[in-house]
């Protein structure tokens, strides 16, 4: 005898009634993150999400979306802004975003064909009247985001222990300013035997701003020859 479907659904004990599956992601970056939600369909609204998040969460999203990271993302994927140095040293003699000569130097690598390359991929420091500054380099000679933004972003809870990419070049160089007039040198040193594996030095350009550090940096990485036209980020 077949019981009525009313009265076999009575009699199921709640656990086996079947539950509705949850799709629990969100769109970031126009592409599908799985998150663990606890929603049906997927969800637009991912900064809001990431807002709301764990570290834990914000880490998975950000390890799910790699090198697609876009600007709603960024503060969770990519949180430094090149003034790392000066937050973990105040008052020390790091440069920042705001500085002529760091800016001239970012903007100079993006002219020189290097994309994605931000504030965080470069350190500078103001000693004796002149500007030192540091790009840290992987294997495949791409520009890594540098050594304070790693720092930070550990310390912050942004990273989990020991996900970075470790330098093997850092590309070394001088900002030098003689009146009215600027050059930039710059040389790839190995960083496990300190060997120099290349270097070059700009043209002289008339001017002592941003513009013209950034013209002088550009000519200087052109010259010195570019291993990789690709900045990376942190690595989840």
């Amino acid at each position: 005898m077949r019981l009525p479907g009313l009265l076999l659904a009575a009699l199921l004990l709640p656990g086996m009634l079947p539950r509705p599956a949850l799709a629990q992601e969100i769109i970031c970056c126009n592409r599908l993150i799985g998150f663990g939600g606890d929603w049906f369909g997927a969800l637009r609204q991912c900064r809001q999400k990431l807002e709301e998040a764990s570290v834990e969460k914000r880490r998975s999203v950000c390890q799910q979306l790699g090198s697609n990271a876009c600007e709603d993302v960024a503060p969770y994927c990519q949180p430094c802004r090149g003034d790392e140095a000066k937050k973990r040293s105040p008052g020390g003699n790091a440069l920042g975003p705001g500085d002529p000569a760091y800016d001239g130097l970012a903007d100079g690598a993006r002219d020189a064909g290097i994309a994605g390359f931000g504030p965080q991929h470069i350190g500078a420091q103001q000693r004796d009247g002149r500007v030192f500054w540091q790009i840290r380099i992987d294997a495949g000679g791409c520009p890594l985001p540098n050594g304070d933004c790693v720092l930070w972003a550990g310390e912050n809870g942004h990273l989990p222990p020991g996900k970075q990419a470790g330098a093997k070049l850092m590309l070394l160089g001088s900002v030098q300013v003689a009146g009215s007039v600027v050059r930039v040198n710059g040389r790839y040193v190995n960083v496990e035997t300190g060997v120099i594996e290349g270097a070059a030095v700009s043209s002289t350009v008339t001017g002592t701003g941003r513009e013209a550090i950034a013209e002088a940096m550009s000519d200087m990485l052109k010259k010195l020859g570019l291993r990789c036209k690709q900045a990376g980020g942190l690595q989840y």
